[in-house]
C-alpha cells in the first residue's frame, strides 16, 4: 500500500497539469468543429446554386455543382452525398424534361454565383489553415493552404522574404514548404503549380503571364505572345458557350512551352503520358501545349483544340467517347475549321483540303471510328490518328447539319450525357488529380448504342458518301 505522503504530491502535480492539457484538448476539439463547419458550409453554398440552376433549366451546371458539393463536403454534409447518389440511381429520370435553350444571362449569372462561392470557400480555407497552425497541425494547414491557392488565393513575399497567403502570415519553415509549390511569373507574382505540388523540381519561374477571370496564359515565349494567345483563347470561349449552353466557373489555364524538353519534363512531373504536342490536363484544370517547330496557324489550331476539351469538361465533366471528344475539339481547332485575323475568330469552316483528301483516300468505317482510342493511335499510328480526327469531325458535322434525320437524337444523347455527367469522378478540391481522362466513357458509349446501334449500317453508308462529297 502506497504511503499517503507520496500520494499527496502526485495528486497535486496532476491537478496542476490537467487544466493545461484540458485547455489544449478544448482548442483541438474546437478546431475540428470549425473544420466540419467549413466543409458543410462550402458544400451547402454549391448545393444552393445547384438547386437554383436546376430550377432555371441549367441542367449540366446543376449536376456539376452537386458533384462539386460532394467533393468539398469531405463527408461532412450528408445531403451532398445523398443528392449525388440520387442522380446516379435515377439516371435520366432525375432530369428528363423538355429541353429549352437557356437564356444567356442565366449562364452568366450562374458563373457569377459560383465564383462568389469559390471566393467564400477560399477565405474559409485560409481561416482553417490559420487555426491549424494555432494547434501546430502543419499537415492540415498545408492542405488548406493548397486548396486556397488552387482557388486563387494570393501568395505575396515582402522585402524580408516573409510569406503571406491572402494576408495570413506564415511561419518561416512552413512558408518554405509552400514556396516549393508555387512559381513566380515574370512580374514576381507567385502562383500555385500542380506539378510542383507533386514534388517535382521544374524550371517554371519567370514565365510570362496574361489573364482575366476566365483565362490565364503562362508561357516562356515572351510577354507579347502571352497576350496574343490570351486574345485567341478569349475569342474562342463565346463560341463554345453558345454551342453547349454553359461556361466553366473556374479560370481556365493555358500553359505553352517553347521547347519540347520543357513540355515533356512537365508531363512527367504530372505523371501524364502523351505522344502529341498538346493535351488537356483535367486534374490540374489546364491545357498544356508545346510550341516548338510550329508556325502561328499550327500553334493556334493546337491551342483552340485543347482549350475546347478543357472548356467542355469544365462546364460539365461528363466523359464521352474519344470520337465525340476529338470531333468536338476539331470543330473549333481543326486545320481549316477556323479563321483568326488577330482580332476576330470564325469557326465552323470545312477541314483543310489535305486532311480531307487523306480521309477520302483511306476511309474509316463508322464502327471503327466509334471504337477510337486516341491515346493508343497517337503512339502506334499517328497518321491514322490524324485521319480519325478528321473522320470524327466529319461525323459530327454530318449529324448536326440542317435536315439531318439523326440531328435531334444526337443532340438528345449529348444533353443526356452532360446532364447526368456520365463517367464523372469526384475530384479532390485541391485539383491535384493526375489522370488525363478521369472516369470512363462506357456509360455514354452504351447510351449511344441504344439510340443508334440498329441504324449503324445506314449511318455508315450515309457517312461514306458524305465524306466523299466534302
Amino acid at each position: 500500500m502506497r504511503d499517503a505522503r507520496s500520494i499527496g504530491p502526485l495528486v497535486l502535480v496532476l491537478a496542476v497539469a490537467l487544466p493545461a492539457q484540458s485547455a489544449r484538448d478544448v482548442k483541438i476539439a474546437d478546431y475540428h468543429k470549425q473544420v466540419t463547419r467549413h466543409h458543410a458550409d462550402a458544400a451547402q453554398g454549391y448545393i444552393d446554386i445547384a438547386t437554383w440552376a436546376r430550377k432555371v433549366g441549367l441542367v449540366p451546371q446543376s449536376t456539376t455543382l452537386f458533384l462539386r458539393a460532394k467533393a468539398v463536403s469531405q463527408g461532412k454534409h450528408p445531403a451532398a452525398d445523398q443528392l449525388v447518389s440520387l442522380m446516379q440511381t435515377y439516371g435520366d429520370a432525375f432530369w428528363r424534361k423538355k429541353h429549352q435553350k437557356p437564356v444567356r444571362a442565366l449562364v452568366s449569372d450562374c458563373d457569377r454565383r459560383v465564383r462568389t462561392a469559390d471566393e467564400r470557400t477560399r477565405r474559409s480555407h485560409v481561416r482553417i489553415a490559420q487555426l491549424a497552425l494555432g494547434i501546430e497541425n502543419e499537415t492540415d494547414a498545408r492542405e488548406h493552404c493548397r486548396a486556397a491557392m488552387a482557388l486563387g488565393a494570393e501568395v505575396t513575399v515582402d522585402a524580408d522574404g516573409n510569406y503571406k497567403l491572402d494576408r495570413l502570415s506564415l511561419p518561416e519553415e512552413f512558408a518554405a514548404i509552400l514556396k516549393s509549390e508555387t512559381v513566380a511569373d515574370n512580374k514576381g507574382r507567385r502562383r500555385f503549380e500542380p506539378a510542383a505540388a507533386g514534388g517535382a523540381a521544374l524550371q517554371l519561374d519567370g514565365f510570362h503571364s496574361h489573364e482575366d477571370e476566365k483565362l490565364l496564359v503562362r508561357t516562356d515565349l515572351g510577354s507579347e505572345r502571352a497576350q496574343k494567345l490570351h486574345e485567341l483563347g478569349s475569342a474562342l470561349l463565346p463560341h463554345i458557350e453558345n454551342r453547349i449552353d454553359g461556361a466553366p466557373s473556374r479560370q481556365l489555364v493555358l500553359l505553352v512551352f517553347a521547347k519540347r524538353v520543357g513540355y515533356d519534363d512537365y508531363l512527367r512531373a504530372r505523371k501524364l503520358e502523351n505522344h502529341a504536342a498538346g493535351l488537356a490536363d483535367y486534374g490540374g484544370f489546364q491545357t498544356l501545349v508545346c510550341a516548338e517547330g510550329k508556325g502561328d496557324d499550327e500553334l493556334h489550331a493546337l491551342v483552340l483544340h485543347e482549350l475546347s476539351h478543357l472548356f467542355f469538361w469544365g462546364t460539365a465533366p461528363a466523359v464521352l467517347p474519344d470520337w465525340y471528344a476529338e470531333g468536338f475539339a476539331e470543330s473549333f481547332g481543326g486545320q481549316g475549321t477556323f479563321a483568326y485575323d488577330g482580332k476576330t475568330l470564325a469557326v465552323g469552316g470545312p477541314m483543310a483540303e489535305h486532311r480531307l483528301l487523306a480521309l477520302k483516300q483511306s476511309p474509316i468505317a463508322i464502327r471503327d471510328l466509334l471504337a477510337l482510342d486516341a491515346h493508343s493511335l497517337w503512339h502506334d499510328e499517328p497518321e491514322k490518328a490524324l485521319r480519325s480526327y478528321t473522320a470524327a469531325w466529319a461525323f459530327q458535322r454530318m449529324l448536326l447539319r440542317d435536315g439531318s434525320k439523326w440531328r435531334e437524337d444526337f443532340l438528345a444523347w449529348e444533353r443526356q450525357c452532360r446532364s447526368a455527367v456520365l463517367g464523372a469522378v469526384v475530384f479532390s478540391p485541391m485539383g491535384l488529380a493526375g489522370a488525363p481522362r478521369p472516369g470512363s466513357a462506357a456509360a455514354a458509349t452504351q447510351k449511344f448504342e441504344v439510340l443508334f446501334g440498329k441504324h449503324l449500317d445506314a449511318i455508315d453508308k450515309e457517312f461514306q458518301a458524305y465524306v466523299q462529297g466534302l
